[in-house]
């Protein structure tokens, strides 16, 4: 019995197969890493660049820290947002602490308004 272990190892060895289920092992675990890890993280980091390149004026914005506002100005990196519309209080945050946004219901009516305006 063992002198067929050897036999069966000198031929593995002869093939030069004994590679080859490796780097076909290798090469799965990386695709699989890819579609499970990779890609979704690049997704994510588009949407957010696009979200914070389209936030405007009058935005409704959450940010990182939970904090609710409207934007009432916008720097290269910064952000002024009214958190309280009683006593016009302010605070001025980075523009990736921002991690939602939603438009005004006055801006949403607009913005329907002028799309209906230009295909008349």
């Amino acid at each position: 019995m063992l002198n067929f272990i050897y036999l069966l190892e000198g031929e593995a060895q002869k093939t030069g197969a004994d590679w080859l289920p490796t780097v076909g092992l290798v090469g799965l675990i990386v695709v699989v890493f890819y579609f499970l890890m990779f890609r979704p993280q690049k997704k994510e980091r588009e949407r957010m660049k696009t979200m914070l390149s389209n936030l405007r004026k009058n935005d409704e914005v959450v940010t990182a820290g939970g904090i609710h506002g409207r934007v009432v100005a916008i720097k290269e990196d910064v952000i002024v947002i009214k958190i309280d519309e009683n006593s016009d209080v302010k605070m001025r945050v980075s523009k990736s602490a921002v991690v939602g946004v939603s438009r005004r219901e006055e801006e949403k009516d607009d913005e329907e308004e002028e799309a209906e305006e230009k295909k008349d």
